[in-house]
């Protein structure tokens, strides 16, 4: 990568040419608007021209007003009663509508009459589109790339057809087309990124970014994008240098700040993380979210304190996100205060009923409370929602065992063995349970299961039951599988 990459002035300043460009037309636009309102308040006719007819009909449609988007086309075709452009904002509105039919008669009538027109064409994509017609979309796309002035843009609409049919080797190649016609399309570098990982071939694109940064090394969203790539086949330390220049290159670029600050928490590279995360309050206003990733890193270097207090804070601001519930709740049990970390819990669980992280850490408070009956329901209640973790069966079986409750125990192991037959550990727990019952043959029938799958975990069994380590035929068994 280039070492001597800093900032660009250059690069800086045409963004904020092209935000400059962006506001004066917007303001145009809600100047238009705010004109046609006066108009019908005064119940006057003012004129206006198509293209600003065109802008504010757009501008209802986005918003879903329809009925007011219908109301401008009315003046806007009786003002401009010859202009064939005018019935694509027609289609706008009837696609909007959800009136597909009615919409393709008006396309093929313009087909007709504006067959040079490539938006025609595009638009007739998008209906199609819409109805899940996309082979027959990307027949009008190739269409509209024959008149059509921006082919980048036809080339991504295009990608996007073959994404819908699951098709990511030919949107690979109609995004980089469209990158190929205009290198500043961020939206076909994103989409690319995307379409490396669904294939498993980030190698392949981390080797597509570095060669377009090699032509343009200034492109904030391709080193974005490469960082991203690295991050997925855990190539952190790669991750973090280039979203390192992704920041150099533009400092405003706030999602750079968090996949570093995200990587430096994974790496438990925490103190850095913190001073990353508390970056972005120069970008754009903390958030809960944010707030709740500091207390996380304070929190797992132990600083409790501190990570309450930023918990709360993430709390003040984003009362119904969980996981700041969820955070505090762990801080204020490895400070002894259960009875406020069990009302965190139910907080938690009160937003996110399906969330089985929150029952799982409600069933070890309860247990900790001595609510034995209820922490078992809700341990079911977590392994009903999500199964996947092997361990999280030992611990519910652990809950059982303090009972005494042999039965429970193994039929709890047993469903864990169901789901994960390949997970060894759940012989060698079967294993004290039935040494532990007395059930002998059993026991050393679930050991050398064990053994068999993996003998040098065998000092699991001692782990939790450490008298097994002095049982003869346990000796001879791990002997045997030794030898």
């Amino acid at each position: 990568m280039r070492s001597n990459l800093n900032r660009n002035i250059y690069t800086k300043e045409q963004d904020e040419m092209q935000e400059n460009e962006f506001n004066e037309n917007q303001g145009e636009i809600n100047s238009d608007i705010e004109r046609f309102e006066q108009m019908l308040a005064r119940n006057d006719l003012y004129y206006f021209d198509r293209e600003k007819f065109s802008d504010i009909i757009e501008h209802y449609a986005q918003q879903k007003d329809f009925q007011r988007a219908m109301l401008v086309l009315k003046y806007a075709k009786s003002q401009h009663p010859e202009s064939k452009e005018l019935l694509l904002s027609e289609v706008q509105i009837l696609t909007g509508n959800y009136k597909f039919k009615k919409a393709l008669r008006l396309l093929a009538q313009l087909e007709h009459e504006l067959p040079w027109n490539a938006e025609v064409y595009m638009t007739k994509a998008t209906v199609l589109s819409k109805l899940k017609l996309h082979e027959q979309s990307i027949i009008y796309l190739r269409k509209a790339l024959q008149f059509s002035e921006h082919k980048d843009e036809v080339y991504i609409m295009m990608a996007f057809e073959y994404q819908f049919l699951e098709n990511y080797d030919k949107a690979i190649d109609y995004f980089k087309k469209a990158m190929k016609a205009n290198p500043e399309n961020e939206a076909a570098l994103y989409e690319l990124s995307y379409c490396f990982d669904t294939l498993d071939r980030s190698e392949e694109g981390i080797e597509f970014y570095m060669d377009f940064i090699d032509r343009n090394p200034y492109s904030d969203a391709s080193w974005y994008n490469l960082g991203t790539l690295y991050s997925k086949i855990n190539k952190l330390e790669e991750a973090i240098d280039a979203f390192d220049y992704v920041i150099a290159i533009n400092e405003y670029f706030t999602a750079a700040y968090f996949s570093k600050a995200n990587l430096l928490a994974h790496l438990e590279r925490y103190e850095e993380a913190i001073v990353v995360y508390k970056e972005t309050f120069d970008q754009e206003t903390p958030s809960g979210v944010v707030y709740c990733h500091i207390a996380e890193c304070y929190e797992k270097l132990s600083h409790f304190e501190l990570a309450l207090e930023h918990y709360n804070k993430g709390i003040a601001l984003d009362p119904e996100y969980g996981d700041s519930w969820l955070g505090k709740a762990i801080c204020l049990d490895e400070l002894n205060r259960d009875e406020e970390a069990f009302k965190c819990l139910q907080k938690a669980i009160d937003i996110d009923r399906e969330n089985a992280d929150y029952w799982y850490a409600f069933a070890e408070i309860e247990d900790k409370l001595g609510r034995t009956e209820d922490a078992i329901a809700s341990f079911q209640k977590a392994l009903a929602l999500n199964s996947d973790e092997p361990e999280m069966f030992l611990e519910f079986a652990d809950l059982l065992m303090k009972e005494n409750n042999f039965s429970a125990t193994i039929e709890a192991i047993h469903q864990g063995m169901m789901q994960h037959p390949e997970f060894h550990r759940f012989h060698y727990y079967l294993t004290a349970v039935y040494l532990e019952k007395g059930s002998f043959n059993k026991a050393y029938e679930h050991f050398e299961k064990g053994l068999i799958m993996d003998p040098k975990d065998c000092n699991f069994l001692f782990e939790i039951q450490p008298e097994a380590s002095s049982n003869q035929n346990i000796l001879e068994l791990i002997d045997l599988y030794n030898n």
